[in-house]
């Protein structure tokens, strides 16, 4: 009987409607409506949203000419010395500097 074939299939697309109901009924109960955002979710999101694309980079190693002849690992180095001094300059100014102009 081709006339009887559609009978389960509307069954099956209205349990598909339930569930389907059902799953943004508990997301949207389980999902606070104001999210409070503390310091340890924002370090994680940072770090995902700094450490994903790069893994990314890493992972498909991707041909640019820009970086041709660029040693990376020399290039990293060089970001993070001069990363490192910025920081320790930024810290004797807040700890030798800044307090005495204050006083």
């Amino acid at each position: 009987m081709p006339w009887a074939s559609p009978a389960p299939r509307l069954q099956a697309s209205s349990k598909r409607a339930r569930m389907f109901k059902l799953s943004i009924f508990w997301l949207s109960n389980t999902v606070p409506k104001q999210q409070a955002t503390c310091a340890i979710c924002q370090f994680i999101r940072s770090y995902l949203l700094i450490a994903v694309p790069l893994i990314g980079l890493f992972w498909f190693q991707p041909e640019m000419s820009l970086l041709k002849g660029v040693s990376l690992t020399n290039l990293a180095s060089v970001f993070f010395g001069v990363a490192f001094l910025v920081t320790v300059g930024w810290k004797a100014y807040h700890e030798f500097w800044k307090d005495r102009n204050r006083g």
